[in-house]
Order: structure tokens, then sequence, then C-alpha cells
């Protein structure tokens, strides 16, 4: 067999003069070759001339001594095998991580060309603790006789929603790839491709991604105004709030110039709502049927739900008995049991269905006619309430008991609106819940 070095297979080193040579063209005359790494010296595996590679010498600019001093804390645990679990980013930061790999793409998009660099971008840091394994087992010095320079000042990224607009608005059905500015970090570096993905590479993605802070959007090519975000290399807003969300490229726009996704943005629209309606700042109504009950002077209906199920806790003994002795046959199938009959109970509560009728939220009341028992509690006196997707559940003052009124979920719909943007949402028990605690909280207000 054929014997080649692992400078001739692999690599071309930007020396000039070195003869440039494809490694999918190295073969020998049977077809196979084994690999001898033949060089001698400290690097023990590595090409001598690494540190004179355009990688080696973009790592070199970041590489500090605290980084040589943790990779000697990895050989004593993992020996030579130390470059391929060493983690650079937690020595230098993750900022100053985010710049090495920024050069590094940059670097391999010039080079490659050239053929100087076949390899991916966030290799070399790896073969750079590689090689320099081979110098600290050396005992000799680093190759380089000049401390490597400061990194290059990556910039800062707010984990803050920033108020300066980055990218023009888009409407629905604009492509993404006509934003100017990385939506993360507001960078003009960033660069449209496109890849492949998916289950044996099947899928063709148009991609978006960013040299400063790594972040990546993809989307399937011939698929709807869907943008996956795929990948990001430095901590930012965007990539915590929305790591692997699929968003379209009106609401990446929307999040790179402040705002908030579709979902985001209703989310906090409807809790504002409430709010306001639990300050007493909204007043809203729901009459969904004719109230049976006698008005007082003044007095005003907020809330009238049909069909409303009252529920209360009940108190309930379960019995369980046998007899207890030896037992003695008689005549066939026939025995005479020995001892006493001995019995036991035990009490429990449960929530048991008590009447269903109309529920009646006014000013002043909350007021419950049904058909066989009336419910009227003066606000005033409720202790708490308990919000739920299709009732509540009142704790008042003098009643041990909690109340429960349920309905059922599609019983109506309120419109709400947060400037131009507007929502239905069903009469839910936060909403009722809110409506009281606003009524309770301006009657305090005019008690002052």
């Amino acid at each position: 067999m054929d014997t080649l070095s692992l400078k001739d297979l692999y690599y071309k080193p930007s020396i000039p003069g070195y003869p440039s040579i494809e490694p999918e063209k190295i073969e020998s005359e049977s077809g196979n070759f084994s690999l001898n790494v033949s060089i001698s010296g400290p690097f023990d595996g590595m090409p001598e001339n690494y540190f004179t590679w355009p990688e080696a010498q973009i790592v070199a600019r970041y590489w500090t001594e605290q980084c040589t001093e943790a990779l000697k804390q990895d050989i004593k645990i993992n020996n030579s095998e130390a470059w391929r679990s060493f983690k650079m980013k937690e020595t230098i930061g993750k900022e100053a991580y985010g710049g090495l790999l920024a050069e590094l793409k940059a670097g391999k998009e010039k080079y490659e060309k050239e053929g100087l660099w076949i390899h991916g971008y966030s290799t070399p840091p790896a073969y750079f603790a590689e090689a320099l394994i081979g110098v600290i087992n050396s005992n000799k010095d680093l190759l380089y006789e000049e401390k490597p320079a400061q990194a290059v000042i990556v910039p800062e990224i707010s984990k803050t929603v920033s108020n300066i607009q980055i990218n023009h608005k888009l409407s629905d059905g604009q492509d993404l790839t006509s934003i100017k500015k990385c939506i993360a970090c507001g960078s003009d570096n960033i660069s449209v491709g496109e890849e492949r993905g998916g289950f044996l590479w099947s899928s063709k993605f148009k991609t978006i991604s960013c040299a400063i802070c790594g972040t990546k959007f993809r989307k399937e090519i011939g698929d709807a105004d869907g943008w996956h975000l795929f990948a990001s290399e430095v901590d930012n807003k965007v990539w915590d709030d929305y790591q692997f969300k699929v968003l379209t490229a009106r609401e990446w726009v929307t999040i790179g110039n402040g705002g908030l996704s579709d979902q985001k943005q209703r989310v906090t629209d409807i809790e504002n709502w409430l709010e306001r309606l639990s300050k007493g700042i909204l007043r809203v109504s729901f009459k969904g049927v004719d109230t049976p009950v006698i008005l007082k002077p003044n007095e005003e209906i907020l809330f009238a739900l049909p069909d409303v199920t009252l529920k209360e806790p009940r108190a309930v003994r379960k019995s369980s008995g046998g007899y207890a002795g030896p037992s003695f046959r008689v005549a066939k199938g026939v025995y005479f049991r020995m001892g006493r009959f001995g019995s036991s109970s035990e009490s429990h509560q449960e929530i048991r269905d008590i009447d269903r009728g109309i529920l009646t939220v006014t000013g002043e009341r909350l007021i419950f006619s049904g058909n066989m028992k009336t419910v009227n509690v003066d606000l005033r006196k409720l202790v708490q309430i308990d919000p739920f997707t299709d009732g509540l559940a009142l704790h008042r003052e003098g009643r041990e008991k909690t109340q429960y009124f349920v309905w059922n979920e599609n019983i109506g719909q309120m419109q709400l609106s947060e400037g131009e943007r507007k929502y239905t949402e069903p009469i839910s028990g936060m909403i009722v819940k809110c409506v009281i605690e606003g009524t309770i909280r301006n009657h305090n207000k005019l008690q002052r």
C-alpha cells in the first residue's frame, strides 16, 4: 500500500510554492492507501506548518493564557484527546467567541475559493488546541513569540428590546430575504443562501445567516411563508424568546424592530386589557339572557349568564362491614359463620351539583337565581375569587364552604381592542373576576 502524510492527504497550507493538491484526487494504484503520520517534532500528528495557516492565525488572536492553562487541565483528564472536548467558548466568553466564529466564517468564504480552507469554520479552534497539546507535551515554548493580540471587539448584543428600527416593515406574503440588517443584532453582515437538510438531506432550504452573531433563519423552498429560527452562536433576546420558532417574515421583522410575534402580542394585549379591567379603568358588560333580578335604585347589570351550575362541597359517608370469625359447613352449600358483624364508615367531601340557573353580576351584588336555590352575595363581602376557564369559585365572609359557579365554555364572546389590534375572547372566569375586582376598587375610591 502507498503511504501518504497527513498534510498531503487533508490540507493545502497557505505557503507560497506549496503544490496544489486536491484531496479527492489522491489515490494509489490499487485504489487504497493507509494514513501514516510521518511528521517529527512536538506536533504528534499535526502538520508542522499549522500555525502559518490562516485559520490558525485567526484563532491565535483570540487565544489567551487562560486557554492554555485550561487546556493543560484537560490534558490531565483526557490526555491527548483533550482537544476534542476543549471548550474555548467557556474560557474566552460567549461575546469574544462569537467574534472568533464570525472571523472564521469570513476566512472560510475567502480562502476556500483559493483552495486553502477545506473544513468548516467551527473546526479550527479544535485543531489549534490539538497542535498546542503537542507543544505542551513536548515541554517546549509556544511557537509564536509574541502574545496573541487582543480579540476583535464584537458589537455588544443587547438583551433588551431596542426601539431602533433596523428593518423596514414587511406585509404578509413578502420575502424575508429583503431585510437589510440582522434581526437579532442589527448587523448588516448578513447573507442569503441555500442548503439541504431534513430526512436523508432530501429537503432544500433558503437561508439567511448573520456573520456576527451566527443567527440563521431557514425556510423550505416551496413552503408557505414560515421562517424557522434555526441557530444562533451568541446569546441574544431574539434567540432567548423565539429559538426554533416558525413565524412569518412580517413577524420576524416586527421582532427585529423591537416588537413581538403575533401570539406574544396577543397575550400581552389581553393581559394589559385584563389589568385595566381589574383596576376599574375599563368597564364592560355582557347580557346573554334576561335576568329575573329586581334591581335596586341606580344598580347596573354587568353580567347576566344563562345555564350556570351552582356547585358546593357536601359531606359523603361511605360504610363497609362484614362478619369476623371462622365458618362451618352444616349442609351442602350452607355455611354457618361464627363471630359478630363489624362495620366502619368514613366521611369525605365531594363537590356536588346543587342547582342550575342564571348568574347575574351587578355593580353591587352577585346573584344566582336557581330553580330551588337563590344566592345573593354583596361584592364587598368577597374574600377571594378563583377564576377558571368556564367558571369561578367564591370565598366570602361568614361562610366556610366555597361556592362554585360553572358555565358552558361557548356561552359567549367579548370583543376587545388594544390600539388598532382587535381580538375576540370567550367569556371566562378571569374576565368576570377582573370586572368584579374593578367594581370593588371603584366602590372603595368613592368611599374615601
